[in-house]
């Protein structure tokens, strides 16, 4: 075996209850494996079973990945809410104007967690095998209007023009919640990147 780490290992004093490690080779492809050694008490060598999980690995990456940034979603519209409602209480209430627009971008954020909340669930649906897809046919050019609406404002501060090139007469099969959310997770990258 021309791996380092493998060679180590079996060549080490291993214990009565044998040993594990994590080993990693490099690719292409880059695998991971669970190595588990134990002595062969009759034979004097040692028994190494190595278990790939370079997916589990992976998905483990997504998944903190997926938390730091639904952490870092979740803290932008708390705080607007946050904001917005104590500057109504500060007085900001007494003028109509200036109410309503604190209240619109409250509804708005609150809009936006509900979305996250939904879009967590969906994901844990989505882990446990119990999200059943209700396909329909889908007009993609309203779901292109519909994802542009949600970043709109986002992309006319950044002087962004969002055009929908998408025939009004193209329809396919899909879940139009789950089409929306990919549409919308594309414009809102194109637009922030």
């Amino acid at each position: 075996v021309r791996i380092p780490a493998l060679v180590d290992l079996a060549n080490s004093d291993i214990p009565k209850t044998g040993t594990e490690a994590l080993v990693e080779l490099v690719g292409p492809p880059a695998r991971v494996f669970q190595v588990r050694a134990t002595s062969a008490r009759v034979t004097g060598g040692t028994v190494l079973v190595l278990n790939d999980i370079t997916e589990i690995k992976r998905l483990e990456t997504i998944r903190q990945d997926f938390v730091a940034n639904v952490s870092h979603e979740l803290r932008t519209p708390v705080s607007v809410i946050h904001a917005n409602a104590e500057t109504l209480l500060d007085g900001a209430i007494d003028d109509k104007e200036v109410a309503k627009e604190f209240t619109s971008a409250i509804l708005r954020n609150a809009e936006r967690l509900s979305n996250l909340v939904s879009d967590l669930l969906d994901l844990a649906r989505i882990e446990a095998g119990s999200y059943a897809l209700e396909r329909e046919l889908v007009q993609v050019h309203q779901c292109v209007v519909r994802a542009f609406e949600s970043v709109e404002r986002k992309a006319g501060k950044k002087g962004i023009q969002l055009i929908n090139e998408v025939s009004p007469e193209f329809v396919l099969g899909a879940d139009i919640s789950a089409m929306e959310q990919v549409l919308v997770n594309l414009v809102e990258n194109a637009v922030k990147y």
